[in-house]
């Protein structure tokens, strides 16, 4: 009877063990440049909207994304500039100098009341352009962050976006702040991302996860709160307060399954050495 209890969990750890792999491995590595600010759209929105750009990508699951930081670090030791690579040539050096298999470049610009975004994907290898995406909208630069980004990621991956809502700015994954006109949604959407980096999880999970094994990572999942530290958010405005709390939150939770997941792999390797 112990024979085959060791038998199932080592099973169960080579499934997930396997399937973890073959995912990793199935994903493309990317890196994807700061959008272009062109005619009519502020240049401070930059950084903002190419970190949630890059995102977007991650959320889709197919993609290794480079984090800007790490790119940033990569080129500045080569003295490669960013600033005007528009052309594919400019973009293919860049993705040899990172090392990564396809880049992503693209702009935001504005044509009176209309924004247009234009995203496209080449392969670094062979230069190829692989896709590309677009989208276009009329109304405030908000909206262009909260849907028209994803819009354009959904259209280079494949994918429409009927069949799949978008990742990380959807109306149920973010609560719209309480003002309700977005006056301030710059310090909301910057509010997103500071706290998805600043998110800690628990590593007292890790113990849910060797004691009550798949139990304890559903709790990790659906039951674990995370305080968000207060002091980060002093004299914070009120959308980036609401932005922070519920990234932080979320990727907190993350953060936490996964430490019980670690519980729960150490709780399978403690059963196969009885």
């Amino acid at each position: 009877m112990r024979f085959i209890s060791k038998i199932c969990l080592f099973l169960i750890f080579g499934i997930f063990t396997a399937a973890t792999y073959s995912q990793n491995e199935n994903k493309t590595t990317i890196a994807a440049l700061n959008l272009d600010m062109r005619d009519g759209v502020p240049a401070n929105y930059q950084a903002m909207f190419s970190d949630i750009l890059r995102d977007e990508l991650f959320q889709t699951g197919k993609f290794r994304v480079l984090e800007r930081i790490k790119m940033e670090e990569i080129l500045a030791e080569v003295g490669f500039q960013m600033s005007g690579c528009a052309s594919d040539e400019c973009i293919i050096a860049a993705g040899q100098m990172l090392g990564v298999e396809q880049m992503v470049a693209g702009s935001i610009g504005k044509i009176g009341t209309l924004y247009v975004i234009s995203i496209r994907l080449i392969d670094v290898e062979t230069g190829e352009l692989i896709s590309t995406g677009s989208s276009r909208h009329k109304g405030s630069i908000e909206d262009v962050a909260l849907k028209s980004l994803n819009e354009a990621v959904l259209q280079i991956t494949g994918e429409k976006e009927a069949d799949k809502p978008p990742a990380s700015y959807s109306t149920q994954e973010t609560a719209v702040p309480s003002s309700g006109n977005f006056t301030e949604s710059d310090d909301y959407l910057q509010g997103i991302i500071d706290g998805k980096k600043y998110a800690e999880g628990k590593i007292s999970w890790v113990f849910g996860g060797i004691c009550c094994g798949c139990f304890g990572v559903g709790g990790a999942y659906y039951l674990s709160e995370t305080e968000v530290p207060s002091s980060m958010l002093i004299g914070k405005p009120t959308d980036y307060v609401l932005g922070f709390t519920d990234a932080y939150k979320k990727e907190a939770r993350k953060k936490n399954t996964t430490y019980a997941l670690i519980g729960w792999s150490l709780w399978i390797l403690a059963g196969l050495n009885r």
